[in-house]
């Protein structure tokens, strides 16, 4: 195959995006429809394998969204967002509280920018709106364990690792980019404090945040590990108050569906542990998925406890619209399906490879921050480009820091996205393209600095390596 149609469904996606401006679910199918233009004739596709992968997706997309639904409608986050204005804390503290310990634990629990609906006004009240809403998006970083991992799961999928030994591998990155991350977040609040001294605590957590989400990954609980390292740095960030009784009680009613979703999942962890056929799969062809072992029930565990007459019609409304979201993942992950069994993949990794090392080095972090950016989504960005990482990562002898930092770069992005600012921008009640362009301005600056960190250390592991 020429290098020019092995690159075909990618430039079809980036046109269809970029230029017709078309969402995400139609640029991924137009993708998969030049991939299977761009074949030479029948071509061993394993569809059972994409199709069991875009089950396993779909089973946490519908009950992860169905639940964003209902909490939105019970005003879980308004509560929440009370519940923290009652936290006596300095300002740069109460920023790593919300950004680097409450956003990701909630956005780990349920995934798809829930989060932004508590932090964005908690934000606002503590900053001047074009500091709040920059802040916001950067409590988004440790969306490769948000929706419980799903795209870490994806991305284990496609390039034939656990998401155990991805997320661990991720989660090393996350040591550089998580205090760069978090010291950004801090600074950004200009209190009136000298810069180190407002910028220090963010460098602090983010640092733990990291090495949390690396314990817990190489524990092997990598579904749960987002929600350990937020839980954990905003419980130690609130420890002081604790032990002086100057935090008020959490809101009971707002904490128990989160709780409900983490009480299912380490449920299932304990049976399988015990034991209890909860890993038994249903055949998809020579695939097959584990409906137990999916975060998807604990989502619709929690769904089923607190769906109410009130929150119905939201929940419904929300299940109907993940279609969008799940033909995006289905067009891409069988779009990348169809690239590996024509040889399309192995030609795209093979151009870069013979570059050299330097390329690479450049070519893999903006790769994966390019789809992450994109398509808006860590898991469609996994789904989009996470098999010509793998395959890039095996011919140009860097194993499987590759996939490592595809993982690493369409999560982080995906705070840079434009789906992200505009979902940000809505719920802060800014509106007027001044304000859109200043946040994405600072987005593509934040996209540069991520760019440089990831080369740096795609560099300095290959040289190790060597």
């Amino acid at each position: 195959m020429t290098y020019a149609y092995a690159l075909l469904p990618v430039l079809a996606v980036l046109v269809v995006l970029l230029v017709l401006k078309a969402p995400v679910w139609a640029s991924a199918l137009v993708g998969l429809a030049a991939a299977l233009a761009g074949t030479d004739g029948p071509v061993p596709v394993r569809w059972d394998a994409g199709l069991a992968l875009l089950l396993s997706a779909a089973m946490v997309v519908v009950p992860g969204l169905t639940l964003n639904g209902i909490l939105e409608a019970r005003g879980v986050h308004h509560r929440l967002a009370g519940w923290v204005h009652g936290i006596r804390l300095p300002a740069p503290w109460k920023t790593c509280l919300i950004v680097l310990g409450l956003g990701p634990a909630l956005e780990s629990l349920t995934g798809f920018g829930v989060s932004l609906l508590a932090t964005v006004p908690i934000l606002l009240a503590l900053s001047p709106p074009a500091t709040a809403v920059r802040q916001a998006v950067l409590g988004m970083a440790v969306v490769p364990w948000g929706a419980l991992a799903l795209p870490t799961a994806v991305g284990a999928a496609l390039s034939g690792a656990t998401p155990a030994a991805l997320g661990t591998r991720t989660a090393l990155l996350y040591l550089v980019l998580m205090p760069v991350v978090g010291g950004l977040a801090t600074f950004l609040g200009r209190d009136g404090a000298p810069v180190l001294r407002r910028t220090w605590p963010g460098v602090l957590c983010g640092a733990a945040q990291a090495a949390l989400l690396l314990a817990a990954s190489a524990a092997g609980i990598t579904s749960l590990a987002g929600v350990v390292a937020g839980a954990a740095v905003a419980g130690g960030i609130l420890l002081p108050g604790l032990l002086r009784r100057a935090v008020p009680a959490l809101p009971l009613g707002a904490v128990a569906p989160y709780a409900a979703v983490l009480g299912t999942v380490v449920a299932v962890r304990l049976l399988l542990l015990l034991g209890a056929p909860v890993d038994v799969r249903l055949p998809v062809g020579a695939a097959g998925v584990a409906p137990l072992l999916s975060p998807g029930l604990a989502l619709f565990v929690a769904c089923a406890l607190f769906v109410r007459t009130g929150s119905a019609r939201s929940a419904a409304r929300s299940a109907a619209s993940s279609w969008r979201t799940v033909c995006a993942l289905g067009g891409f992950i069988l779009m990348a399906q169809v690239m590996t069994a024509s040889g399309a993949v192995e030609t795209v990794a093979a151009g870069v490879a013979t570059a050299g090392l330097p390329v690479v080095a450049w070519l893999s972090p903006v790769m994966a921050l390019a789809s992450g950016f994109l398509t808006g989504s860590a898991t469609s960005g996994n789904a989009l480009m996470m098999a010509t990482q793998a395959s890039l990562g095996e011919l140009s002898g860097t194993g499987a820091l590759a996939p490592s930092v595809q993982n690493a770069g369409a999560g982080i992005a995906m705070l840079a996205s434009l789906p992200t600012a505009s979902l940000v921008l809505g719920i802060a009640g800014l509106s007027g393209r001044r304000a859109e362009q200043a946040l994405v301005r600072f987005d593509l600056r934040l996209l540069v600095v991520l760019a440089v960190l990831l080369a740096g250390c795609f560099g300095l592991v290959a040289l190790v390596l060597r």
